[in-house]
């Protein structure tokens, strides 16, 4: 009997040693993941996109210390590469990608952006920023370069004033009052200290409020569509993008494309109007002084809902899109006036 019970304890001693074992190992791997997950984010359907050339790296070291690490590749500017993980180590935001070929690499400094799969304006990857405007792209500099916009003797505009970079000439500080909106940075921003700091933005929201639906002149109201019901609002909701590339086409697509062109022209001539400066048929244009802009509206209950689009080649190749309620199409002349009055008076490189 007492040989059964001393069998007994030692069994129970060796199955308390296996779970022991087995709790301890459990232990260490859960502290082992969540210590690598601390620094590493899975991602799920991320991507890195570049605005111009960015360097990369064959390891996280390597694109810290880019100077004297091993540089495997570069991205050409508008490249998507798939984000592998989000490294934050230190104050770096470090981005491990997967390239073309199949094989990885590192990114740390650049002009890029990041972009989930929801293409959300608020992606960000790694640790939360420690300043949420970072989510729509603000920027904060001080410099030289920024002097012209210098508050209170400063060499900066302050967190009065983002700064935001759509191409090479135009970079704008933007009034925080006309509640400017980039899109997600995507990562932590460089310290900016002078204009090549700053990254490109494919985009640029501000909004503007104004008198627009006062003033209406009967001969310009649009009164032939049957009004409907909607909710008048005095905001003027400007978005400025940069142009896209040109399509590359073909001598033969070329010639239907102009044929096309034609056509239209000539179709939009035979139906169109003229009222409030501009020429009206299922849309209407106009002549700013620079360029053609487009627009549609819409007859609502005592005002005329506007949406307008257009190209234009001032400051190196916009794509302009604006809305607001006006109470006659006339006032699309002034809102034009005002919204490049305030893209002039907000640019660091001068006006266009």
């Amino acid at each position: 009997m007492r040989q059964g019970l001393l069998s007994s304890l030692r069994r129970h001693a060796w199955n308390d040693r296996q779970f022991l074992a087995v709790y301890g190992i459990c232990a260490l791997g859960l502290t082992i993941a969540w210590y690598y997950q601390r620094g590493t984010s899975a991602l799920d359907g991320m991507s890195l996109v570049t605005s111009d050339t960015v360097s990369v790296f064959a390891t996280k070291k390597d694109s810290i210390t880019q100077s004297s690490g091993t540089r495997l590749t570069s991205l050409k500017p508008d490249t998507t590469v798939p984000v592998i993980s989000c490294i934050d180590q230190g104050n770096y935001s470090i981005y491990q990608i997967e390239l073309p070929d199949g094989k990885s690499g590192y990114v740390n400094d650049g002009d890029y952006r990041l972009r989930d799969k929801q293409y959300s304006d608020l992606a960000w990857c790694g640790a939360e920023p420690r300043n949420s405007r970072w989510k729509l792209g603000w920027v904060n500099c001080a410099g030289p370069d920024f002097r012209k916009i210098a508050q209170d003797s400063e060499t900066g505009p302050g967190p009065e004033l983002p700064v935001f970079k759509l191409n090479r000439q135009l970079v704008l500080a933007v009034p925080k009052k006309y509640l400017p909106n980039a899109g997600s940075l995507g990562h932590e921003p460089r310290t900016c200290t002078k204009l090549s700091d700053l990254l490109t933005h494919q985009y640029l929201y501000f909004y503007v409020l104004g008198d627009w639906s006062s003033g209406a002149k009967p001969s310009n109201v649009i009164s032939s569509n049957v009004p409907e019901a909607g909710v008048r609002s005095e905001w003027l909701t400007v978005r400025i993008d940069r142009a896209l590339p040109e399509p590359q086409r073909s001598v033969e697509d070329l010639k239907i494309w102009e044929k096309l062109d034609r056509q239209r022209a000539e179709e939009f001539a035979a139906a169109a109007r003229e009222i409030g400066g501009l020429r009206c048929a299922s849309w209407c244009e106009g002549f700013n002084g620079f360029e053609t802009v487009s627009l549609r509206y819409w007859q609502r209950d005592g005002f005329v809902e506007i949406h307008a689009s257009y190209n234009s080649k001032r400051y190196g190749g916009l794509q302009v899109y604006w809305t607001t309620n006006v109470s006659d199409l006339s006032q699309w002349q002034s809102i034009e006036h005002e919204i490049w009055k305030l893209i002039d008076e907000w640019s660091l490189l001068g006006k266009a």
